[in-house]
Formats: C-alpha cells, sequence, structure tokens
C-alpha cells in the first residue's frame, strides 16, 4: 500500500488510493511527513522541530503534539509505528 503525499502551494496532503481519505497537512505535520519519509526517527525529528523555533515552545509540549499526531495517522491507516514498519 503507498500513500501519496503532494504539496500545493502552501498546502500539503497525504492521500490513501485504497481507502480514499485526503488529509490535509499543516506545516508542522509536513515536516513531520517528510522527515519520516526519509527515515529520521521521532527523536530527530523531534530535535529539528525544536531548533527550527527562535523561541521553541516547551519540548514537552511539541512531543505531545507530535505524538496526537502520530496517533492521528495510525488511526486513519497512514502509518505504522515502528514496531510494526515504516510509514506507508
Amino acid at each position: 500500500m503507498t500513500i501519496l503525499f503532494r504539496e500545493d502551494g502552501t498546502c500539503s496532503f497525504l492521500y490513501d488510493p485504497e481507502s480514499e481519505d485526503l488529509v490535509h497537512l499543516n506545516p508542522t505535520a509536513t515536516y513531520i511527513w517528510q522527515h519520516l519519509q526519509r527515515g529520521w526517527s521521532r527523536g530527530r525529528i523531534l530535535e529539528g522541530l525544536l531548533s527550527s523555533f527562535a523561541n521553541p515552545p516547551p519540548r514537552s509540549e511539541v512531543e505531545h503534539t507530535m505524538q496526537e499526531f502520530f496517533d492521528f495517522l495510525e488511526h486513519q491507516g497512514l502509518y505504522r509505528s515502528p514496531e510494526e514498519g515504516a510509514p506507508r
């Protein structure tokens, strides 16, 4: 199964051709998805996100937001946790 990623100007989307689900990604979610596709670990993505802010929010807040995004992706069937395999 392949999940298609598309950037269109300031918008990004994930599309699952099998279920026909379309998910709009905000800039942070886009960053996370693109770096997952490059093989980055969650920890490396977290560090990259934190370093992108002039005044970063608390680490725990970013970790929580990332976890919510991963949970959403898993629920939609667009991502499997590392124990189960890489992003589809």
